[in-house]
């Protein structure tokens, strides 16, 4: 690991997948266990065919429901996943596709849901994006501004449906 990137150690995450990300996310489980981390998943336990939405719906309730709880979703691009988990009020979703890109998630976007492709990246990179994510904390200031927009957004939305439904 280079210098500043940690494995997440002693943290809380609910985990789950379709059936495309099934292998990946077992052995992202296992790393994190192996790491002194508590995990639950919340996927199916089967490798059949598995609609991502009502698992990334299962994983982003727990995280928005339980403070200092991170999630990790996984299907075939990570692209699904975090559409779906971006329905979900509170949850603030985001592929990690490179280490840059998992820093800044942390740092600048606050995000709470970590998503991957099982068939677009390997073990060793998922973990090396885990590491760069938890090698830093939420920075807030101008950040925290533009996450108080969007939550705004998610407000006003979800007044339009309720007035709408």
């Amino acid at each position: 690991m280079a210098e500043g990137i940690v494995a997440p150690t002693g943290e809380k995450f609910v985990i789950g997948s379709d059936h495309a990300g099934y292998e990946l996310k077992e052995k992202i489980k296992q790393y994190l266990v192996e790491k002194k981390n508590m995990v639950q998943d919340l996927s199916d336990e089967l490798r059949k065919p598995v609609d991502w939405g009502p698992v990334a719906e299962r994983v982003c309730k727990t995280v928005v429901g339980e403070q200092g709880t991170y999630g990790i979703l996984i299907c075939g691009t990570g692209l699904a996943m975090s559409m779906a988990a971006n329905k979900m009020r509170g949850a603030r979703a985001v592929v990690l596709y490179d280490k840059y890109a998992a820093e800044c998630a942390r740092r600048h976007n606050n995000a709470n849901v970590l998503v991957f492709g099982g068939r677009t990246m390997d073990f060793e990179d998922a973990c090396r994006y885990l590491e760069a994510f938890f090698s830093g904390d939420f920075e807030g200031g101008k950040y925290a501004r533009r996450n108080e927009y969007l939550e705004a957004i998610e407000g006003r939305e979800c007044r339009r449906a309720d007035l709408a439904g």
